[in-house]
């Protein structure tokens, strides 16, 4: 990516653009050019930062290693970490709910039947109930938003799904 100040304005390019115009004139196949600092075009750095609890503002030139960049600044969440958690535990009793409605209706038939749940069903249901448990535990350990955010929410075997 590229970027120029053009007064006191920043215009940032995914690339150069094939033709530009300045001060010099017309200038064709521009973005093919060896030296586009020599134009005010300099590459844009993005900084290294975490995308949960960071953003980026205010591109700007800097000086000294000729590149625009971005500062990198502290989000600031309008929830607690305690509503985070709770939220997140929502997501997995949901889940936990979308997975065991498939077989709901062996247990609806052995209550009102007496009809036996097969051994199979009975170990995924219970997989099921446990890991959702242990992650409404886990989500409760965790000590900070971002990481209750990126709490990735499993209760399933990937190898289970095939």
């Amino acid at each position: 990516m590229k970027a120029i100040e053009i007064n006191g304005e920043i215009k940032t390019f995914n690339r150069l653009p094939r033709t530009w115009e300045d001060s010099n004139g017309l200038h064709l196949s521009f973005d093919k050019v060896s030296n586009p600092e020599a134009y005010g075009f300099y590459d844009v750095v993005i900084p290294t930062y975490d995308s949960v609890s960071h953003y980026l503002s205010n591109l700007h030139f800097v000086e000294s290693d000729n590149v625009f960049t971005y500062d990198v600044l502290e989000t600031n969440f309008v929830k607690t970490l305690q509503e985070f958690k709770e939220s997140k535990k929502n997501d997995v009793k949901k889940l936990a709910r979308e997975l065991l409605y498939d077989t709901d209706w062996y247990v609806t038939r052995f209550l009102e039947r007496q009809v036996s749940i097969p051994l199979e069903v009975q170990e995924s249901r219970q997989s099921i109930i446990t890991k959702s448990g242990e992650a409404e535990d886990a989500i409760d350990a965790l000590q900070t938003i971002p990481d209750v955010i990126k709490y990735k929410i499993a209760l399933v075997d990937t190898e289970e799904l095939i």
